[in-house]
């Protein structure tokens, strides 16, 4: 269906997903979107859902609901993720030193954190996508869903050779306050 400015996709029931990590999250249908939420208990790990992709090439576009406390370490994006290692490619919004960036990250699995590809200032856009066209694996965020920037290329089988996506939200205890978190999934479009 459409929206105002752009094209929405419903992201289907959150029974067509799976878990990586599930910890206290939780996933709830909401009128066409998925809400995923998680008490902020964390360390530097990640709670998330993901399905088999499709054969490269392949675009995975998604447009977030921003449901978050501008607190450090916070965050939430879409995943690559490789099923027989658990490895993850993460392309996280979030907050480092109470500023919005936006970090393009490797997590061995969903718990322990490896490094961060790059990290840049970036202001929250709603709409993000992942896409592998064969040779490399791309992230770009946009404002309406129509006009992309891209902010990090890899070649596809760095790190991992992804045959999931999916995405996740990263919670973070913060001096001693446990916060949450919660994203809603307003548009999935993978193909």
């Amino acid at each position: 269906y459409f929206g105002p400015i752009s094209k929405l996709s419903l992201p289907g029931l959150a029974s067509t997903f799976t878990w990586d990590n599930q910890s206290t999250a939780t996933i709830t249908d909401n009128v066409g979107t998925l809400y995923l939420a998680i008490s902020g208990d964390g360390t530097n790990s990640i709670t998330g859902m993901y399905k088999s992709s499709p054969a490269a090439p392949l675009t995975l576009t998604v447009r977030f609901g921003l449901d978050v406390p501008p607190f450090n370490y916070y965050g939430f994006g879409l995943m690559f993720r490789e099923s027989s290692s658990g490895k993850i490619h993460a392309a996280q919004m979030g907050w480092n030193t109470n500023v919005q960036r936006f970090i393009s990250r490797k997590y061995t699995n969903s718990t322990t954190f490896s490094a961060d590809y790059t990290d840049i200032a970036q202001s929250f856009l709603p709409w993000m996508r992942i896409a592998d066209d064969s040779t490399n694996r791309t992230i770009s965020v946009s404002a309406n869903g129509i006009n992309w920037k891209q902010i990090h290329s890899i070649g596809r089988t760095d790190f991992l050779t992804a045959n999931q996506f999916g995405f996740f939200i990263q919670p973070e205890k913060q001096t001693g306050t446990a916060l949450g978190i919660g994203v809603t999934i307003e548009s999935w479009l993978a193909g």
